[in-house]
């Protein structure tokens, strides 16, 4: 039975070379955003000096130009010893940089003490000018002002974090720009971020984004699929090759199979015996056909009486992760009727969803080791 859609998408951390896909960082009140990049000894806004002001750099996070960042922050700084103390999002008052651009770095208006970021590439930023000024009031030149869904900073402009969510509760995202390799955090004031108290917490998050589409098919040239669970024998499943999907690009050493439920409830994928590139369907396009052992799926709980589909997960070579499902009908034992009853338990969406994303996580430790 020709297979259902396989889903290719980008997960980050231990599948990437072992980096996190969130990281958290504690960004003091004191943290001069237009001190970023900047070397030890540098002055801005006033009173402030490199390293003690320095805005605090984002590690352990790839920074990719156009992947996007989610951010969560929470905490209470104040511009002052004796200023009233505020959250990420800030006061109500909107405050522009008082130096105006700075050591190469924006200038930005947005509300006093909140969460603000910035880009950097490999050069000093004082090195090539500054870039325009983004207005996050509700006249401003930022498409829904703080309240943004989707924000496209440029390399050394200063942006709105806040938060990390809109006032309605919709998590925010920010696309990494061009030639960006550097993140740097820091809170809002107009100048002098010395006296500054307090501290935020923030969670910064690489968005895992989906790549293409291709079709798998468990035992192909047969329907419904039906496994004998008793089998001594192999269970062939196929990966298409089209012409937007190249199978030689997979990667058959993180190739794992299983029940996605099962696997969700303890049980572990299984790695396939043995692979061969040909034209299973005979479309013109290379497939990669594989071979599962029977009995290791089922010994490790990938297989059961009640399975009504397989899922597969690996890595292609460029480090994106593949998925794909197709459905499975287990041949009953005695004559009972397994696959009826547990069709008729099938979870919603949701729930199957959470089931793919555990195999996934099964690859990812995998890899991790």
């Amino acid at each position: 039975m020709r297979g259902v859609i396989i889903c290719l998408v980008t997960f980050l951390g231990s599948l990437l070379g072992g980096r996190a896909e969130a990281v958290s960082v504690s960004v003091p009140g004191s943290a001069d955003p237009w001190l970023a990049g900047m070397p030890d000894g540098s002055t801005a806004s006033g009173g402030d000096v490199a390293p003690a002001q320095s805005p605090v750099e984002v590690l352990g996070l790839p920074i990719v130009p156009g992947t996007s960042l989610r951010f969560f922050a929470t905490g209470l700084t104040a511009h002052g010893p004796t200023q009233p103390l505020a959250g990420p999002d800030g006061s109500s008052g909107f405050r522009a940089h008082f130096a105006g651009a700075e050591n190469g770095i924006s200038n930005t208006i947005s509300p006093l003490n909140s969460l603000q970021g910035v880009f950097l590439g490999l050069m000093q930023p004082d090195l090539t000018p500054a870039p325009a000024a983004l207005d996050f009031t509700n006249t401003g030149n930022v498409p829904g002002d703080v309240n943004y869904t989707s924000l496209s900073p440029l390399l050394k402009q200063v942006f709105f974090i806040g938060d990390g969510m809109t006032n309605g509760g919709q998590m925010q995202q920010v696309v990494i720009p061009a030639e960006a390799t550097r993140l740097f955090l820091g809170t809002k004031d107009g100048f002098d971020w010395f006296n500054n108290i307090g501290s935020l917490d923030v969670e910064v998050t690489l968005i895992p984004e989906p790549t293409i589409l291709a079709l798998i098919d468990i035992k192909p040239g047969s329907s419904p699929n039906p496994v004998n669970l008793k089998s001594k024998g192999v269970l062939p499943v196929a990966i298409f090759g089209t012409a937007d999907f190249d199978v030689t690009e997979v990667d058959i050493s993180t190739l794992l199979f299983g029940d996605p439920l099962l696997i969700d409830n303890g049980g572990t994928a299984v790695s396939p015996l043995r692979s061969a590139l040909e034209d299973v369907n005979d479309d013109g396009f290379l497939d990669l056909g594989l071979k599962f052992s029977t009995a290791d799926l089922v010994e490790n709980g990938a297989l059961s009486p009640d399975t009504i589909e397989g899922v597969l997960v690996g890595l292609l070579v460029d480090g994106n992760s593949i998925e794909g499902m197709d459905s499975i009908r287990i041949v009953p034992p005695n004559g009972s009727n397994a696959n009826s009853l547990r069709i008729s338990a099938v979870p919603e969406p949701t729930s199957s969803a959470l089931a793919l994303a555990a195999l996934c996580l099964a690859i990812s430790r995998r890899r991790a080791f």
